[in-house]
Parts: C-alpha cells; structure tokens; sequence
C-alpha cells in the first residue's frame, strides 16, 4: 500500500513538474521571439533614422573638429609677491627665527587680488610621533570655485546619453541575432557564417564604445590633477597651457565619438539590410548569394 501511494505521489509531482515545463517553455519561447523582433526592428526602423539625427547634430560648429572657442578662464590668478613678502626659503627661516616661530614654519605671503593671504606648510613635533599617519594636504582656491569647461560640459551631456543609447542597441541586436542562430549541423551553413560575421563586427563595435566610455572619467581626473597643480603653483604657465590643451583633446575626442556613433549605426544598418534574409533564415537550403 505504501509504494502504491508513493508512486501516485511521484507521478502527480511529475505531472506537476511538466505542467510548469510547458508553461516555461512557452514563456522562454514568447522572449526569444520578442528578442529577434526588437534586433529586426531596430535595424530596420531605428538606426538610418538615428544615423540622420546624429549627422545633423554633428553640422553644429561646436562639434566640428576645427572648432577651438571654447578656452575658459581659470579661476587661479598669478600671485603678485607684496613688499614684506619673502622671496626664498632662508629669507622666510631667517624671519620665522627672528620672531620666535619655529624653524619648520615656512610663510610665504602672497596676494590674490590685493588680498594677502598666507600659505603655511607646518611639520610639527607632535606629526612626527605619529608615523603612521596619513596627513593630505589640502589645497583652497582663493578666488572660489574653479569651474569645468561650460563648452564641454554641454557637449559631454549631449553625448553621452546617445553613447548609452547606442551600446544598448548593440547589446539587443547581438541578442537577437544569436537567438537566430539555428542548431549545429552539417553542411549548409554559409547563413549560419554570415550571422558570425555579423557577431563579430558588433561585438568589436561594443567594445570600441565601452572603451570610450571610460574618456570621460580619465579627462576629469587629469584635469582635476592639473586645476590643484596650477593652484599650488599659480605662476606656472605650463600648468595653465596643460589644461587648454587638455580640454582642446577631449573636445576632439567627444566629436570622434560622436562621427563614431553616425558612422557605426549606418555600417551595421547597411550590412543587416543587405543580408537579413540570410541572418533570419540561415538554413534557407540555398547558397545562393554571398555577404555583402
């Protein structure tokens, strides 16, 4: 009696089993579909039109390569040493000395604007027990915030929504393009050769634009390094050449991307087009035709 209950158990367990299999099945089939449906739709209603939008934006002068008006005023004048300022470091230890302050205070007076300000750098006795400490310097800016580049500020929030966009577009078009990549068989395969090759070209198109993602970060940073440097030695014209010549190269680089963008969705909208029947039906049964 025991077993025959068992079985019963095991059977509607199964039974239940299958029930949720089918409805997977239908489920994962209805996604697949929806999948190829949007990389077809994408290529045939989306990027020629993407192509046209990004070609008219790049006609703007600001995104031409030629452009240069975009310098801005760093906020970090030159210092303009006072009467009583020292001028080396053992003129400052000599008065330091002489007013009883001690040695390893350094004052360097310096005026901004007529406003003297004093920049001390002091190595106490009481840092030196503490060697394990980490002390940061910290650097102020007289004159208040030193602002971004307004000009490429604007570019970089105009471009970078329609890289995101485009890489997105990529991840769904590849998607769909291997779920239409039919079982491993033997001999007519030249379909199944020119979906590879479709592949092949988006994912080096997607690791091309995720590599220029990382172009904003590294520009910010080397120009924030730059702003601190030229503000600890504002009298430094190499420092304030660097920064120009740094926003005249990612200004450069944000209309790469942006020709790269243009140029990208025409190619692999031209590429598809030619070939779609053979990328959604790979196993036609011919081999007629060849990749264009």
């Amino acid at each position: 009696m025991n077993n025959s209950k068992d079985t019963k158990i095991e059977n509607s367990n199964e039974d239940a089993i299958g029930d949720n299999m089918d409805i997977s099945d239908d489920a994962i089939k209805q996604l697949k579909q929806d999948f190829k449906q949007s990389a077809i739709d994408l290529v045939v209603k989306k990027f020629h039109k993407k192509a046209r939008n990004v070609d008219s934006l790049m006609k703007d002068k600001k995104f031409q390569f030629s452009y240069n008006d975009f310098g801005v005023d760093i906020n970090i004048p030159a210092t303009k040493p006072m009467a009583n300022s020292c001028t080396n470091e053992i003129e400052c230890q000599n008065k330091d000395s002489n007013s009883g302050e001690p040695l390893a205070t350094k004052r360097l007076k310096l005026s901004h604007n007529s406003i003297a300000i004093n920049c001390i750098s002091t190595e106490s006795d009481d840092s030196s027990d503490d060697k394990n400490s980490n002390h940061k310097k910290v650097v102020l800016f007289s004159n208040g915030t030193v602002e971004c580049n307004p000009t490429l500020t604007e570019l970089t929030a105009i471009i970078r929504p329609l890289l995101d966009e485009f890489i997105a577009d990529l991840v769904t078009l590849k998607t769909g393009i291997h779920l239409m990549i039919p079982q491993i068989e033997d001999g007519n395969n030249f379909g199944v050769e020119v979906q590879q090759d479709v592949l092949e070209l988006l994912t080096t198109v997607e690791e091309e634009m995720i590599g220029r993602m990382n172009s904003f970060h590294v520009y910010y940073s080397i120009r924030a390094d730059l702003v601190v440097k030229l503000a600890e030695h504002p009298d430094s014209d190499d420092y304030r050449r660097a920064i120009g010549q740094r926003d005249q190269l990612f200004h450069k680089q944000l209309c790469y991307i942006l020709a790269s963008i243009r140029n990208y969705y025409l190619q692999i909208h031209d590429l598809i087009v030619k070939n779609l029947k053979r990328i959604q039906k790979p196993k036609s049964g011919t081999n007629e035709g060849l990749l264009y």
